[in-house]
Parts: C-alpha cells; structure tokens; sequence
C-alpha cells in the first residue's frame, strides 16, 4: 500500500499492491468481488450497499466505470 502525493506535496490518493496488478494484469477474482448480493438496485431509486462492498462494486451497479480513479483534494 502507498499513498500518493501530488507535486505540491499534498495527499493525492491511495495505492495497493492489487490496484496495480488489476491495472497491469486484469481483475482479480476475490471471493467478494462482483457479488450480485453486494449491491442491489431497488425501488425509488435507492441502493442496498453490504458493508463489504467496495466503491469498484457500487461504481459497476451505478453503470459508473472509470478509465482511472477519481481523487479529492484535502484541505
């Protein structure tokens, strides 16, 4: 796991060893990973999210697929 910083110093987001191998290589089948149960999409439009749910997993129900990750700049 690394945190990366941008070129003003600042924390810029965080990085783990199976990010890159998924970038570089493909996804990892983990046990939990692309779960239907993990995410459903009910009614009106709300979301049943399980607490092992990744924001990957949230993303892929939502039809939100990002190139890259998105990154929040902290005050």
């Amino acid at each position: 796991m690394a945190i990366t910083v941008d070129e003003g110093g600042l924390v810029a987001g965080l990085v783990t060893v199976q990010y890159l191998v998924e970038e570089l290589v493909s996804e990892i089948a983990s046990g939990h990973e692309h779960s239907p149960e993990l995410v459903v999409l009910s009614g009106g439009g709300c979301l049943k999210v399980q607490g092992g749910a990744s924001v990957r997993d949230i993303n892929r129900a939502l039809g939100a697929n990002r190139a890259r990750p998105f990154s929040v700049e902290v005050p």
